[in-house]
């Protein structure tokens, strides 16, 4: 990850999604992890630009905000709330009914603070996003250089022969059987379309969207992204390769 220097140095938000949803993985590290890395990656990279980093890290029930300053002490601030929030998820853990609505409230956080001239980096598997999210990030996007690293599993790709699974919309849940072949394609096809939704979301609003797969490596995928010819994207970051 390449953060280029302005005139003058600007405030990094990163927010950091750590919400139950993201407590799934299956082949190398569960979303949260990914997410965590991707933070912390994000974080040490800016300082050592010079540029001021704090952020705000969400969880099912509340936000955990860290005011940015150019020190390392609001990077292990900002990075202790977020192994403390990685810490406390739990396979056995209950559903939230607040959880799909805790993105959209960090945001209309962050847009209290985020007015002009910052870099805004949304780690999330943006989980609930609707067009509320859309909208304000499309506010947030005016004046800011915004980023979202949208975390995915393999698993959004592929959907097991076997077992039942729980789809809801926050409020309403059912448990789909999939034994059944339409099932599981109708099941694919909405989680690629979900993907390839929030990934559009950069073809309509000035931001980048980086796709970042729990199934692989964290930095060799960043790396990957940022390894475009040089061609300036948002302010701050080279255009990622396959995010244009």
């Amino acid at each position: 990850m390449r953060v280029t220097r302005e005139e003058h140095d600007r405030p990094a938000m990163l927010i950091v999604d750590q919400r139950q949803s993201m407590f799934f993985g299956t082949r190398l590290n569960m979303k949260s992890f990914t997410t965590a890395e991707i933070a912390a990656l994000a974080a040490w990279r800016i300082l050592a630009a010079g540029d001021r980093v704090g952020g705000m890290v969400v969880t099912d029930t509340g936000l955990a905000q860290v005011p940015a300053a150019r020190s390392r002490g609001a990077v292990l601030r900002l990075l202790s709330q977020v192994a403390r929030a990685n810490a406390a998820l739990s396979a056995t853990a209950p559903p939230c009914p607040e959880a799909a609505a805790m993105l959209n409230r960090a945001l209309a956080q962050a847009a209290g603070i985020v007015h002009h001239d910052w870099l805004v980096l949304i780690v999330s598997d943006f989980d609930g996003a609707d067009d509320l999210t859309f909208a304000m990030l499309a506010h947030m996007a005016r004046g800011n250089d915004l980023v979202l690293a949208l975390v995915h599993d393999p698993a959004a790709h592929e959907v097991p022969r076997q077992g039942r699974v729980v789809v809801g919309d926050g409020e309403l849940q059912v448990a789909l059987d999939l034994s059944s072949e339409p099932v599981r394609r109708n099941l694919a096809e909405a989680r690629r379309e979900r993907l390839r939704g929030l990934i559009a979301w950069q073809h309509r609003l000035p931001l980048s969207v980086l796709p970042v797969s729990a199934g692989e490596e964290t930095l060799p995928q960043l790396q990957r992204l940022f390894a475009a010819p040089a061609r300036q994207g948002t302010r701050g970051f080279d255009t990622p390769r396959g995010a244009a």
